[in-house]
């Protein structure tokens, strides 16, 4: 991620270090496994598209309001594209009110 390759130390190491050596990434499958059985012990249905995307996507759709190179940029994506196309996503509230609205 770009903003973590400035060098500020406290963005300096991994966002989810792993559990034995925190210089080190946490090893995706366990993460996996940990958001699977925190689904589970929530009694949270399964979602079809879920995992740790959907995190993402909820994220980047959240800051819709916020310039579109800056939320790119806060959530390490290289292009602001890939925002658009598939992270940030309409609500039906911001349909119909786009759909209403008379200049």
């Amino acid at each position: 991620m770009g903003w973590r390759k400035q060098g500020t130390r406290l963005l300096a190491g991994s966002v989810f270090p792993s559990t034995d050596d925190n210089v080190r990434p946490l090893d995706a499958s366990k993460a996996r496994r940990w958001l699977r059985d925190a689904i589970r012990d929530a009694k949270l249905p399964p979602r079809k598209k879920g995992g740790w995307h959907m995190f993402r996507r909820g994220w980047a759709t959240a800051r819709k309001h916020m310039p579109l190179q800056e939320v790119a940029k806060g959530g390490g994506w290289i292009g602001r594209a890939t925002v658009t196309m598939c992270y940030q996503h309409a609500t039906a509230e911001e349909t119909r009110n786009a759909a209403l609205l008379v200049a």
